[in-house]
C-alpha cells in the first residue's frame, strides 16, 4: 500500500513525488543523503509496510559511499524491520559494504524477489498433533513381518483406505478378491513397476490374470534380471474423480516431511505438490490441498460432482503419522483416488522403503 498521509506529507516536504503506489521513487533526489536517508528512516519506522527494499542504480557502482552509507545508518537506527538492497549495474564495492554491515544485497531482481517472498512467507513451526502411542506396537509389528503386502497393510492400519489386495506366490495361485484386477510384480528391488513392464490392468478372470502374470514375469526378467521376484500383487480395480499422490520422506536436514499432489503416471512431470513437516493436522492438510492446482477439480468442474476433500485431508494427516515410525525412510501412495463427496478415498498402489539400518 502507499505510505500513510502523514508519512507522504513528510516525503513531499523533502521534494519527493508521492503517488498511490507502494513504490517511493526518489529519482535524482535520491543522490542526496539529506533526502535518501530520511525516506529510508521513515519507511523503516512505519507500521504500514512489513519490509523495505532499497533499489540503487548507477550511484552504487560509481559512488558507493554516497549510495550505501545512508542505507547502513538507517538500518542501524531501525534494525528490526527487514531491509534488502538491489543494485544494478554490478557494484562490487557497494555489495561489500552492505555485506560488512549485515544487510542483504542482491545483483538481480529475481533473486531479491525470491528472497523477500521466502522471508515474508515464513511461519513458525506449528505444534505437531499428538501421536497415538498405543497404536505404535501394532504398526511396528506390520513392519517387522516382511509380508509383500506390508505397505498396504501399514497404510490401512494408519487410516488410509487401500484397495482389496492379495499376494499371489505363483501365477496360478487362486484369486480371492473381486475382479477386474490390476496385477503387478512383487519385488523389493523395483520401485516403479510400470517402467519395467511389471503391471497389467483390467484383468477380468483368473485365466486372464494367470496369463498376465507369465507375461509380466518375462518382461521383468528381461528388464531387471537381478531383481528379486516374490510373486505378484493382485488388487481390485478402483475408480475416482481425481488421482492424488501421497508421499513421505525422512529428510536428513529437515526431518520427516509429507507431500500431497496431483498423482498418477504424470506426477513427477507436473510437480504440482504441497509439502509440510510431518506430522500435520487435518487443518494443515486442508491448506495443503488448497495449494495444489490440480485439486481444483475437486470443487466440481462443468457439472462434475465435487470430490471428497475432507476424506483426502484425513488421509494426508493419517499418512503423515509415519513420522512416528523411525524405521520408515520413504513411503508413497500413487495414485490415491479421491471419490465423490462423502465417498472417501482409496489407495491403489503403495510403496514403502525402510531405513538402511533396519
Amino acid at each position: 500500500v502507499a505510505p500513510p498521509a502523514a508519512l507522504a506529507d513528510a516525503f513531499r516536504a523533502l521534494g519527493v513525488r508521492i503517488s498511490d503506489s507502494p513504490l517511493v521513487d526518489l529519482t535524482l533526489a535520491g543522490a542526496r543523503g539529506s533526502v535518501y536517508e530520511p525516506v529510508l528512516d521513515g519507511l523503516l519506522a512505519s507500521d504500514h509496510c512489513d519490509a523495505v527494499l532499497a533499489a540503487v542504480g548507477s550511484s552504487g557502482q560509481f559512488h558507493p559511499q554516497v549510495a550505501i552509507e545512508p542505507i547502513v545508518r538507517a538500518q542501524r537506527a531501525c534494525p528490526h524491520k527487514p531491509l534488502a538492497v538491489f543494485i544494478a549495474p554490478d557494484a562490487p564495492a557497494s555489495l561489500r559494504l552492505l555485506a560488512e554491515a549485515g544487510i542483504a544485497a542482491f545483483r538481480s531482481p529475481e533473486a531479491c524477489a525470491d528472497a523477500l517472498a521466502g522471508f515474508l512467507a515464513w511461519r513458525a513451526p506449528a505444534t505437531p498433533p499428538p501421536t497415538d502411542a498405543a497404536g505404535l506396537p501394532a504398526l511396528k509389528a506390520i513392519l517387522a513381518g516382511g509380508h509383500p503386502l506390508r505397505a498396504e497393510r501399514l497404510f490401512e492400519a494408519l487410516g488410509v483406505p487401500q484397495s482389496p489386495a492379495q499376494w499371489l506366490a505363483e501365477a496360478t495361485t487362486p484369486i480371492e478378491i473381486a475382479f477386474p484386477l490390476a496385477l503387478k510384480i512383487a519385488s523389493p528391488d523395483i520401485e516403479h513397476k510400470t517402467e519395467v513392464g511389471g503391471v497389467e490392468l483390467g484383468l477380468k478372470s483368473a485365466r486372464a490374470a494367470a496369463a498376465a502374470a507369465r507375461r509380466i514375469g518375462k518382461r521383468v526378467k528381461k528388464a531387471q534380471p537381478k531383481a528379486r521376484r516374490e510373486g505378484f500383487i493382485a488388487a481390485t480395480m478402483q475408480h475416482g474423480l481425481v488421482e492424488a499422490i501421497l508421499g513421505f520422506r525422512r529428510d536428513p536436514q529437515v526431518g520427516p516431511i509429507v507431500l500431497v499432489g496431483a498423482g498418477g503416471t504424470l506426477a513427477e512431470l507436473h510437480r504440482d505438490v504441497a509439502l509440510r513437516v510431518a506430522p500435520v493436522s487435518q487443518a494443515e492438510a486442508h491448506e495443503m490441498i488448497s495449494e495444489v492446482r490440480g485439486f481444483a477439480l475437486l470443487d466440481g468442474y462443468r457439472g462434475a460432482p465435487r470430490g471428497d476433500r475432507d476424506a483426502l485431508a484425513r488421509a494426508i494427516a493419517a499418512f503423515s503419522t509415519l513420522a512416528a515410525l523411525d524405521e520408515v525412510a520413504e513411503a508413497e501412495i500413487n495414485p490415491l483416488l479421491v471419490r465423490a463427496e462423502g465417498e472417501g478415498v482409496i489407495g491403489v498402489d503403495a510403496l514403502l522403503v525402510l531405513g538402511e539400518s533396519r
